[in-house]
């Protein structure tokens, strides 16, 4: 008899979990607004027109780059500026953050229209001045560095823990890219902490995954996939490692 109570409540508990997860994610997909069929590969979130409410940043691969916002009842897209939508340069990676220490972030759209190896257009800094976009990237003094390798993603980095924020580019057949705002332009100083590496850069992520700073892990294809431990805002790669049957880098003592 005993057993057969603890069946039934084990019953109940599992349909009771099963209820919850079913009505616990609602499908709203209908409230995107011009929700047409296109290649989209990257996505941010971002307070795009400095108003306080974030966007959702959606990355157009072919299509035009959106800025989607929330209002009555719909999610809109609120820019159709130029620089920012861009077409033609096919943006598969984006990602936000506060790279001149305006107080307000700035967009990174990492574009990519061949597989690998040279593009043809590089990629885009976007910023907001007096309700006009524009590419920093376009000014003169931040040319000497632009990204003409094919990529894949792009991740934000709090280098040394004081919100002034780097960008970690990870291309395809090309040295990876970190920019970064120095003496007044934006520099690639990847060569500096030895993040240049080349190899087949997939994807990206930082956080505290080694230290109690913001390191960086970046999986690659055509290569090991690389772990760099952030000390002090210099970023190493440890020295013990194999690529594992699986593609998996594994560290060792």
């Amino acid at each position: 008899m005993k057993s057969k109570a603890v069946f039934f409540s084990i019953l109940l508990i599992l349909i009771s979990i099963r209820s919850a997860s079913a009505n616990f994610f609602n499908n709203i997909t209908g409230l995107i607004e011009n929700n047409y069929e296109s290649l989209r590969y990257g996505i941010s979130v971002a307070d795009v027109n400095n108003d306080g409410a974030y966007e959702f940043i959606v990355a157009g691969f072919g299509s035009e780059n959106l800025a989607l916002t929330y209002k009555n009842n719909k999610l809109i897209n609120i820019v159709d500026d130029t620089k920012f939508t861009d077409r033609k340069s096919f943006t598969i990676g984006v990602a936000a953050c506060d790279i001149d220490s305006d107080g307000y972030e700035e967009i990174y759209f990492l574009n990519t229209d061949t597989y690998s190896g040279e593009k043809k257009y590089s990629d885009r800094l976007i910023d907001l001045k007096n309700n006009k976009f524009f590419d920093i990237f376009e000014q003169k003094k931040n040319q000497i560095d632009l990204n003409f390798t094919a990529g894949r993603s792009v991740v934000c980095v709090d280098r040394k823990g004081n919100g002034k924020y780097g960008i970690y580019v990870a291309n395809y057949g090309g040295p990876t890219r970190f920019y970064e705002k120095f003496k007044g332009k934006i520099k690639d100083r990847a060569a500096e902490f030895g993040l240049d590496k080349i190899t087949g850069g997939r994807a990206v992520v930082a956080g505290h995954i080694l230290s109690n700073n913001i390191d960086i892990f970046a999986a690659n294809e055509r290569g090991v996939n690389f772990l760099y431990k952030n000390v002090d805002g210099t970023f190493f790669f440890p020295p013990f490692g194999y690529r594992a049957p699986d593609g998996f880098f594994i560290i060792l003592g």
